[in-house]
């Protein structure tokens, strides 16, 4: 059996298991990692002890990367007209949301960004199942979300939603996606 031994704040604490500061300081918030706080205050000083925190760390998996709510690219055109709200619907309802101009811009952005699908709103002066085609060319393992307003039914598209209404589209998000959990 180890002998217990009493650590004294984040600097102790992190040098005897191994791991930054930062770290152990993030493993308390999101794993639960045992300290003990003389105030029983958020913000006060903090203390553990050796054998609770080798009995924590022997059950705990601190190698599983956080949870990242789910990521959708919004291709919106600006337009002087409206104002769309598809974005901040789908950021009301906790997803993450990259929002591009253009055709172009999509592109760059899912090349450089992980995200998990694909929203477009078809425009009255586009060709909407060319422009599918195109992205599910590039993208064809990412669903695809198309707001056809005007009740086009663009080939191509994995999941279309007839009208502006933007309960609809959430509605099909979440059930591809899952509902984004807050931890």
């Amino acid at each position: 059996m180890t002998k217990r031994k009493i650590l004294n704040g984040w600097k102790e604490i992190a040098g005897h298991i191994g791991r930054s500061t930062r770290t152990v300081q993030r493993w308390e918030f999101t794993l639960g990692m045992p300290v003990h706080r003389p105030n029983k205050k958020k913000r006060s000083s903090v203390s553990a002890f050796s054998d609770e925190l080798e009995s924590w760390m022997s059950r705990t998996d601190t190698s599983s990367p956080a949870y990242v709510r789910p990521i959708l690219i919004v291709l919106d055109k600006p337009d002087a007209e409206r104002l769309s709200n598809r974005k901040l619907a789908l950021e009301i309802e906790k997803f993450n949301v990259l929002t591009a101009y253009s055709l172009d811009e999509l592109f760059a952005t899912a090349e450089r960004a992980e995200y998990d699908g694909i929203v477009l709103t078809c425009a009255p002066d586009t060709d909407s199942s060319t422009l599918c085609g195109l992205i599910k060319e590039q993208f064809p393992t990412k669903p695809l979300f198309v707001v056809a307003p005007d009740g086009d039914t663009p080939e191509g598209a994995d999941h279309i939603i007839h009208g502006h209404d933007n309960i609809e589209l959430l509605t099909k998000v979440i059930a591809v996606l899952g509902h984004p959990k807050l931890s």
